[in-house]
């Protein structure tokens, strides 16, 4: 993102290991990076208490979905 020089992007200033929990307001929020996927910044945003998980674009590098014809 820092190559866009976009003032309005807020470059991050923080990373996550495997998980990093964050509580706002008494709110758990995890962070999870759950390996590379088809890129290497693939993180999942979850709330345990409320059951919400966010994921998105998430698919294995190298392989294009839908079922196999052997």
């Amino acid at each position: 993102m820092a190559p866009l020089k976009d003032p309005n992007t807020p470059l991050p200033d923080q990373t996550v290991g495997d998980k990093k929990v964050i509580t706002l307001g008494g709110t758990s929020v995890e962070l999870l990076y759950l390996g590379p996927n088809h890129s290497d910044s693939n993180l999942v945003i979850r709330l345990p208490k409320e059951k919400i998980v966010f994921i998105v674009d998430n698919h294995p590098g190298g392989i294009v979905p839908g079922p196999r014809h052997d």
